[in-house]
């Protein structure tokens, strides 16, 4: 009778798995993004450097407590992007990549820079008193508006994943024909 009653709580019992990423964990995506985004200041002289090191951290901030949803940073021309690197977070255990690949031969005269961030469904579950409290603590304050508009004739291409175990960003250049 105990066997069989250890029996059925054995084959009841389910399991859940949580994970908790650390900021360590989540500063090793964002340090490639901060790579990808030092090769544009060196192609292209922007970002700044101390924007880098701030669009590297709040990355690593949004990703460890799961609000990162997309970031995109890159040039528009009359308020068109004409190139872009599109980062969307995944849950990890992905290939990790090395950083790079950013082509540097992209014609952006009168183009200028921007970074426009969208966050995660579970961001939206915060109350709106939490979000504000929240971005209070990121290292950019940034306005509210709407994604940036692609250029028509834009080509997709150099997808890349920067991954840990937890968590990670899935990279991909959006730029329009040379």
């Amino acid at each position: 009778m105990a066997s069989r009653l250890w029996s059925e709580l054995y084959r009841m019992n389910t399991y859940t798995r949580t994970t908790t990423i650390t900021i360590t964990e989540a500063r090793r995506p964002a340090a490639k993004i901060a790579a990808d985004l030092m090769q544009l200041h060196v192609f292209y002289d922007a970002p700044s450097v101390s924007l880098i090191e701030r669009i590297a951290e709040e990355a690593a901030m949004l990703l460890r407590d799961g609000y990162f949803g997309k970031l995109q940073c890159g040039f528009k021309r009359a308020g068109v992007v004409v190139f872009v690197l599109e980062y969307v977070a995944h849950g990890g255990g992905r290939i990790d990549e090395a950083p790079g690949q950013v082509p540097g031969d992209h014609n952006l005269a009168g183009a200028s820079w921007f970074s426009f961030l969208e966050f995660s469904p579970a961001w939206w579950r915060l109350t709106a008193s939490q979000r504000d409290a929240y971005e209070a603590t990121l290292p950019i304050q940034r306005s509210k508006g709407d994604p940036p508009t692609l250029a028509s004739g834009v080509y997709y291409g150099n997808a890349k994943s920067y991954s840990t175990e937890n968590v990670g960003v899935s990279r991909t250049i959006i730029r329009t024909r040379l």
